[in-house]
């Protein structure tokens, strides 16, 4: 009767551990899809975010283009006979009115005629940009992309492969001031209060900046668009470069975001620039930003292999494109812009081994610079 019993006991115990091994595989199996479900959840909400925001993206781009029209069109009255006088006066020529220009007849068009009908250039204006080798110092990064002024003495030095910026010592014997690791850098700038802001060479969606004490923390988030180029604008506020997470940066379509988004001295977005007046995109992805006050000025990464400069009105139009020296035999590859106080605009050029100088709207110069013989991309 005990044999019995003790084999009644042990069936019921074995019956406990399967029933036991059976719920526990339930609850795997339901956590598991449990876990499946939240991963399908979390992709379509950020692709629902995604719509929400370019959605939210295309009200405020219709808002700011009529905003930017008005404003336009009141620019223009204010300043019609300021603005005639003052071109007149940067091509340095003598133009007839309109209105006093003679009616052209068979036979009597002519050098002559032709001068005394439309006026006439005085003389060539030009800026002749000469570079001279005023210091120069070895440093232990790979590379050194990119570059920031601090003052005329000090410059900032990042690279992103070796995840490092440096505080450098520009004329000095002692060029070496401070390091800081483990930062991945991808664009920088200098604050009003000259903390040191930077963007991420991947794909994090926050601009951080970075304490005299070294640590680093988040100025701003721009999920779910990642920030590229950084600029400080004249009046202190800040101009960032921005895509939307992708696999391939260089691919755009409809649905891609790439835009370059002026904040105010409160982190409060005053405007957004993505589309011409065609509703074109502007950018492919917007790496590097330089202003010189009145007119913006992009690097715009087309490929790794080209790009291109995009010069802008802070109303939005579109000023000029600038491809690259059509008598080079590489493509232009942009690397960094900065603008000069003489409104001199310096833009590196990796594959073609240069420095291309502009001013205004009037030609540029190229010069070889033997040093960039190491080319390299940016990391968009």
């Amino acid at each position: 009767m005990e044999n019995k019993n003790l084999i009644d006991v042990l069936k019921t115990l074995d019956f406990i551990e399967n029933l036991r091994k059976t719920e526990c595989a339930n609850y795997e199996g339901l956590v598991t899809n449990i876990r499946r479900r939240q991963k399908q959840l979390e992709e379509m909400l950020q692709t629902y975010a995604a719509l929400l925001c370019q959605e939210a993206n295309k009200k405020w781009m219709e808002i700011s283009q009529i905003l930017s029209t008005y404003e336009r069109q009141l620019r223009t009255h204010c300043n019609k006979q300021q603005s005639t006088d003052s071109i007149s006066c940067e091509l340095n020529c003598n133009v007839l009115p309109i209105e006093k220009m003679p009616r052209f007849q068979d036979g009597n068009l002519s050098r002559k005629s032709i001068s005394d009908s439309f006026g006439c250039i005085k003389k060539n204006c030009c800026v002749d940009v000469e570079l001279h080798k005023l210091h120069s110092f070895d440093t232990i990064l790979s590379y050194i992309n990119p570059v920031c002024a601090v003052n005329d003495s000090t410059a900032l030095l990042g690279c992103a492969v070796d995840n490092t910026i440096e505080y450098a010592s520009v004329g000095s014997t002692e060029t070496h001031l401070k390091s800081y690791q483990k930062i991945d850098v991808c664009s920088i700038a200098i604050l009003r209060s000259g903390c040191l802001i930077f963007s991420s060479s991947t794909n994090d969606t926050t601009v951080k900046i970075l304490t005299g004490d070294g640590s680093v923390e988040i100025l701003h988030d721009f999920q779910p668009l990642i920030p590229k180029g950084l600029c400080i604008s004249n009046g202190g506020g800040i101009l960032v470069g921005l895509r939307e997470k992708t696999t391939d940066p260089f691919l755009v379509n409809k649905l891609s975001i790439r835009q370059v988004r002026k904040l105010d001295n409160f982190g409060r977005t005053s405007r957004i620039y993505e589309l011409d007046q065609e509703k074109t995109k502007l950018f492919t992805v917007p790496s590097r930003i330089s202003t010189d006050g009145n007119i913006i000025y992009v690097v715009d990464t087309i490929d790794n292999e080209h790009g291109r400069i995009v010069a802008l009105y802070e109303t939005g139009m579109l000023r000029w494109v600038y491809k690259g020296y059509e008598l080079s035999n590489n493509m232009f590859c942009p690397n960094d812009i900065t603008v000069t106080t003489r409104g001199i605009i310096i833009t590196t050029d990796t594959f073609n081994d240069a420095l291309h100088h502009f001013y205004g709207w009037f030609g540029f110069t190229l010069s070889n610079i033997e040093p960039f013989r190491n080319a390299f991309t940016l990391q968009c």
